[in-house]
């Protein structure tokens, strides 16, 4: 057989013209199949169940077999620890009114910290004077580990929701702020001030370039602010709470009970990929007009 060659740059309409009279059959429909564009995502959602299975067999054949089960806990276990915390009747109250305490507090303190962010990044990379006063400043508050303001904001507002949704503000804020501020400076000052010669009002040029070309920016830093803002939420949770993800990861691990902090650490990640996959569609449905990139992306043709 002859050696692969790769055509990276053929149309997808043309590159049955390549292959060899030989290949026909599986063989040319495996190829039709490897390389159509609009079934590579069934190809990668193929290869993460595929990947998530193997990992998920590994661990149940390693746990109690070569590791203790009490300190890696195993997939059986957590499904029955699963409906065991879910059930209603649990002295503890059922896992959902945590994991909806835990939700409710990441997302109101991530809305209010993203406008906060968006809004106030916007406003200082259009004023240079008021950026250049107030930038120590933020950097200062910036700079200082958010969970030093904990005790802070509990003396301040009480036991209740308050801190934690403020906490969760304070980490979102200066993550969007920051990505927000870059987006905004970095757009071409060259494109802006030909829109102006060319008679293009403040409010045009805002719409039409200012704010396309630093969304990708602002997408960015609402995607990095997912995991760092549930952080924020678990945090003030675990200082001081009855209820909420926070206080079981407190509890469990006093007891240490393995198999719950595993299960409750899979909850939080489920969270996290879930909203990354909803910002993931509003960017794409938002940044529309942006070329899709195939970089990485080769058609390979069998020898």
């Amino acid at each position: 057989m002859a050696k692969t060659d790769e055509v990276k740059s053929t149309p997808p309409e043309d590159l049955d013209l390549l292959l060899p009279p030989e290949v026909t059959g599986m063989r040319l429909l495996w190829w039709r199949v490897r390389n159509a564009e609009e079934l590579r995502w069934v190809r990668v959602a193929a290869l993460r169940v595929l990947f998530g299975v193997i990992m998920i067999v590994l661990w149940e054949a390693v746990s109690g077999r070569l590791i203790d089960h009490r300190t890696i806990s195993s997939p059986s276990l957590l499904v029955e620890s699963f409906f065991e915390i879910a059930d209603a009747a649990n002295p503890d109250g059922s896992l959902w009114v945590h994991f909806f305490y835990t939700v409710e507090n990441t997302f109101w303190g991530y809305v209010f910290g993203a406008l906060a962010g968006i809004l106030f990044g916007f406003v200082l990379a259009e004023i240079d004077v008021v950026a250049l006063v107030i930038e120590p400043f933020i950097m200062a508050f910036n700079g200082v580990p958010r969970i030093a303001y904990a005790p802070l904001f509990i003396a301040w507002f009480g036991i209740e929701r308050q801190p934690k949704i403020i906490l969760v503000m304070t980490i979102v804020f200066f993550l969007t702020f920051v990505s927000t501020f870059a987006g905004i400076r970095g757009v071409s000052r060259d494109l802006i001030n030909v829109s102006r010669v060319l008679g293009g009002s403040k409010i045009a040029i805002l719409r039409k370039i200012v704010i396309p070309s630093a969304s990708p920016w602002i997408f960015n830093g609402l995607k990095i602010s997912i995991p760092f803002g549930m952080v924020g939420a678990i945090v003030g949770e675990y200082i001081i709470a009855d209820k909420g993800l926070g206080y079981l990861l407190q509890r469990y691990n006093n007891e240490y009970y393995t198999t719950g902090l595993i299960l409750i650490i899979f909850l939080l990640m489920f969270l996290v990929i879930l909203v990354n996959q909803i910002l993931n569609w509003a960017e794409g449905r938002a940044l529309r007009w942006r070329p899709t990139s195939r970089m990485g992306q080769e058609t390979v043709i069998p020898g």
